[in-house]
């Protein structure tokens, strides 16, 4: 049974938090041992609600390796703005200026850092639940004494806002609703769960769509979609069923994809939680996915 409030319950958590935070600091370096370095350099931030203005769980810190205080800047960008794409199945941010930092501007002192506040407020509106946009910060030195040129950085996140059933198409060209759904009482060994979500299309054509599995990679390749912080890849991609893998959806859509589920009868698979996404592509180059987690008690 696909479980709504469940799900909303333990997903949203992730708004409270950087669902991933990456380890790496994004730096740079120039002449006469000047260097600006920020963390995080990245981050994916799940089940973000829409409606509410939240602080970022941790600030935005940048470290002044130079010999000279700098000014420092920063502001949310769209990635097209400083020649970079979102990564597979996002999309650009609709508006940057829903991310805010505060102070917008600070003073760093010679080898020192500073921390600024980061706020992020999604509109109220039903259209932009089950999103999954990218957006970078511009972060920018003054020039330090007797240099033209300052130092800027852009690390960038990515979003994924709450997910839920909804009637309203999302803002994006291809879109699936719900975008996360939970199957926690799925045992091992248990009867089949059959599950239905919407492909939705909002481009102008319809779209030739090819929907797939996504597992654990293999060694030394990357997987098309990161998995969420702290979860696991499936064992076997082959316990989802596509009954139709390929298909058109009209625009305006939707186009309902059932899915059937199954966990192998097994004592190591009770009482075991996995990831597994969804990914749709089409023949325009668009993607979309969702995220399915399969749990199941330990009895």
């Amino acid at each position: 049974m696909l479980r709504q409030p469940k799900q909303t319950a333990r997903h949203s958590s992730g708004a409270l938090r950087l669902a991933a935070l990456l380890a790496c600091t994004v730096a740079v370096s120039a002449a006469f041992a000047l260097g600006m370095r920020v963390q995080p350099g990245g981050a994916l931030l799940q089940g973000w609600p829409v409606g509410e203005r939240r602080e970022l769980p941790v600030p935005l810190m940048v470290f002044n390796d130079g010999e000279e205080p700098h000014k420092v800047t920063a502001s949310a960008c769209k990635p097209s703005e400083i020649g970079g794409t979102p990564p597979r199945g996002y999309a650009e941010i609709p508006d940057p200026a829903w991310l805010t930092i505060e102070p917008a501007e600070i003073q760093i002192p010679a080898k020192g850092q500073a921390a600024m506040k980061m706020f992020l407020n999604v509109p109220e509106e039903e259209k932009y639940l089950n999103a999954h946009w990218s957006v970078s910060l511009a972060v920018r030195s003054s020039p330090a004494a007797g240099q033209k040129i300052g130092l800027a950085l852009y690390p960038r996140f990515e979003i994924e806002t709450a997910a839920k059933e909804t009637g309203v198409a999302p803002n994006a060209d291809l879109a699936i609703t719900p975008s996360f759904f939970s199957l926690d009482d799925l045992g091992a060994g248990g009867k089949s769960e059959r599950i239905r979500l919407k492909v939705w299309n909002e481009t102008r054509k319809v779209q030739h769509c090819t929907a797939r599995i996504l597992g654990k990679p293999a060694e030394g390749e990357k997987s098309a979609i990161r998995l969420s912080h702290g979860q696991v890849w499936i064992p076997e991609t082959s316990w989802i069923s596509l009954d139709t893998p390929a298909f058109n959806v009209a625009p305006g859509g939707p186009y309902e994809l059932p899915l059937e589920v199954a966990v192998p009868l097994k004592d190591a698979y009770r009482g075991r939680e996995w990831e597994v996404v969804l990914l749709i592509t089409s023949a325009d180059d668009l993607a979309a996915f969702a995220r399915l987690r399969i749990g199941g008690p330990e009895k």
